[in-house]
């Protein structure tokens, strides 16, 4: 499996608040990458959403991953 574009896929929970990555933004097969609910400096493993409040419920939520045509490629209660 070779590397991933994941320009315009998105990241949301159950309320719909949602993050869309950059253009440009490759992940490698063996890669982590993390998502930064703040502001910060984008680096290639680690993004920022730039909310100005909190985006998931301490007391549970939903993690849903959409490609760039809408399709859920992840669903991920906790």
């Amino acid at each position: 499996m070779g590397p991933l574009d994941v320009w315009g896929w998105t990241v949301a929970d159950g309320a719909g608040h949602a993050y869309e990555s950059p253009g440009g933004t490759v992940v490698d097969p063996a890669a982590t990458v993390a998502l930064r609910t703040g502001s910060g400096t984008d680096t290639a493993a680690t993004y920022h959403w730039g909310a100005t409040g909190a985006v998931w419920n301490n007391g549970g939520d939903v993690v849903l991953v959409r490609n760039a045509t809408g399709s859920v490629v992840i669903r991920a209660p906790y």
